[in-house]
């Protein structure tokens, strides 16, 4: 997340930008030129127009027509409106009735655009502006108004009390009939997808839990594959469970001989927990199964993560030593002791440890000693990477590290949504640093191997380029995620998968040109573009490249010149193309 504190805040008004009143110059050979003229005298008259500007001598004009601001305005309101862009549309006409107040005329078509602008939310199910939208149209004694605020306040009481329904069938444990109320409200208030998706992924989860326990293990991983696909912050505390169901399942299909199908499996689900020794050892027994001994050797190596393998070492050693390590009680035991030492908060004041580079605070010895360890090993990792001409100068002050104990007194401190797992923060002036610090929790997901790179990346990218307040969003977020853990990059490219299928990604143009951050509902996929775009950069021209192309921005280019010179692409149809085909490699 990019937070930055008393610098420059870049606003994008492209509407304000045009210039109004069209000049047309009409040319003595009967040609015409439509512009806006800048400069006349008596021996030529100068316009900027689309292409740059252009000087046109006197004797070559017939005549001028200039074109009123209000005009103009109408002119293009109503241009607008024919294509559909209804929003621009009625910015146009607002600023023309802006100008006339009292033109009654002007006042009639700007409630008209607000009616078909109010109607086109409402169909949406955009409550939000469509209620907003009506207010406007209210103003102009418009009978639809009424009529509509009405018709969005009704739809808007009845999903709220239908949402308090759900909560109470969640609160009984009657899940399916509470999911089956949450899809209801989510159909009518979409912009309330962020938090239904997490109430929704609670009721999969129980569910899930559910058929674990009856030993239904394959419908258990369906329903703990959709609460990861609505929240897919429960990763990390339901990875366990998740693998357990997806390789309980996998062990069925083995025992029946159906290799292909556990094969398959596998592969799916280490798409999701790339790491994890109990489905790479059983990938390895699928393979072993299809007689490809080879693969299999390859996949029980996985399995034993700094195993020592010498040229005697054989497959049959691999696996047994892969069965030897398989979740023996003891490490199951470790891994609840390691949940709860995360999860204790020591009494008395904030404490304090020190490393080379930073001094954490925070209120677990446990916490704050993984945190030092994995901050100095991604900072180094961070800094090669990018600081690949040596021209960082380190920080004059330790970086802070503030690790708050809950996620509410992070959220109070931080003033950043539920999502958040921690944010990077740095004050500047004049491109050099005046403060930085992080903040997070202790019990956020992926703290040590998501959390702490990403926002470590967005300090030293920061200090790279001269704290250039133009870095574009894509490139910050996307660079931060390369640094971020395996699992949460497969959790990202299997959520742009779902969306490229359902064509509901951000077209490449849309996610280049992003000042802002988008709504809640949309931000996970937004982190998911960004990062497998940058991802598929990376792997084009690795780290320099790309630090050369964020030169090219600091210097005054835009994304889409600066990636279509750096990575010699002809339009960015090009890659665009390229980096959705490697979402599915």
């Amino acid at each position: 997340m990019k937070v930055r504190i008393c610098t420059c805040v870049f606003v994008t008004l492209f509407i304000a930008a045009l210039p109004l009143g069209a000049d047309t110059i009409v040319l003595r050979d009967g040609g015409t030129i439509s512009g806006r003229i800048v400069e006349e005298n008596d021996e030529a008259v100068t316009l900027d127009v689309p292409g740059g500007r252009v000087k046109i001598s006197r004797d070559r004009i017939a005549r001028i027509e200039r074109e009123s601001d209000e005009d103009y305005l109408l002119k293009e309101a109503g241009r607008l409106m024919k294509l559909g862009a209804l929003e621009d549309a009625a910015e146009y006409y607002l600023r023309a009735y802006e100008k006339k107040p009292d033109d009654k005329e002007i006042g009639k078509k700007l409630g008209e655009c607000y009616a078909a602008l109010a109607e086109y939310y409402f169909e949406r199910r955009d409550l939000k502006r469509a209620e907003a939208t009506y207010n406007k149209l209210a103003k102009f004694d418009s009978p639809g108004a009424k009529t509509g605020l009405a018709a969005v306040r009704k739809i808007i009481s009845d999903a709220t009390n239908r949402g308090k329904a759900a909560d109470a069938f969640f609160e009984i444990g009657q899940y399916d009939e509470a999911l089956s109320q949450y899809e209801k409200v989510l159909k009518d208030m979409p912009f309330r997808r962020a938090e239904l998706y997490r109430k929704m992924a609670s009721c999969h989860l129980k569910l899930g839990d559910a058929s674990m326990s009856i030993r239904d293990y394959a419908t258990a991983g369906q329903d703990y594959d959709k609460a990861l696909e609505y929240n897919p912050g429960l990763l990390p505390f339901l990875q366990p469970r998740w693998t357990a169901a997806k390789a309980t399942r996998i062990q069925t299909l083995l025992g029946k001989q159906r290799y292909r199908e556990a094969r398959d499996s596998c592969r799916a689900a280490l798409k999701v927990v790339p790491d994890s020794s109990a489905l790479n050892f059983l990938l390895g027994e699928a393979y072993l199964g299809l007689e490809l001994e080879s693969l299999a050797r390859e996949s029980y190596r996985k399995a034993v993560p700094g195993y020592v393998i010498t040229p005697s070492t054989t497959i049959k050693d691999l696996r047994a030593e892969a069965l030897k390590r398989l979740l023996p009680p003891e490490k199951a035991a470790k891994r609840a002791e390691e949940e709860k030492r995360f999860k204790e908060v020591l009494p008395g004041k904030t404490r304090k440890l020190e490393t080379a580079h930073f001094i954490i605070y925070h209120r677990n010895d446990y916490v704050a000693a993984r945190v030092a360890k994995s901050a100095e090993l991604y900072y180094g990792r961070v800094v090669s990477a990018l600081d690949y001409l040596g021209k960082m100068k380190p920080w004059k002050e330790k970086c802070p590290i503030h690790i708050y104990p809950t996620q509410e007194e992070y959220k109070k401190k931080s003033d950043l949504p539920a999502w958040s797992g921690g944010v990077a923060r740095y004050r500047h002036a004049h491109g050099k640093l005046l403060e930085q610090d992080i903040i997070c929790y202790q019990a956020a997901g992926n703290l040590l191997g998501s959390v702490l790179p990403h926002e470590l990346c967005h300090l030293v990218l920061a200090r790279l380029l001269g704290y250039n307040t133009g870095i574009p969003l894509w490139a910050y977020e996307g660079l931060a995620i390369s640094f971020e853990n395996k699992m949460k990059k497969a959790f990202y490219r299997r959520c742009l998968g779902g969306e490229f299928k359902r064509k509901n990604h951000f077209p490449l143009q849309t996610l280049i040109g992003m000042k802002a951050y988008p709504d809640e509902d949309r931000v996970t996929l937004f982190y998911a573009q960004s990062g497998i775009f940058v991802q598929y950069l990376l792997d084009e021209g690795g780290y320099p490249k790309f630090m050369e192309m964020l030169e090219l921005i600091k210097g005054g280019s835009d994304s889409a010149a600066a990636l279509k010179k750096i990575y010699r692409a002809n339009s960015l149809l090009k890659l665009e193309a390229g980096y959705l085909a490697s979402v599915g490699r």
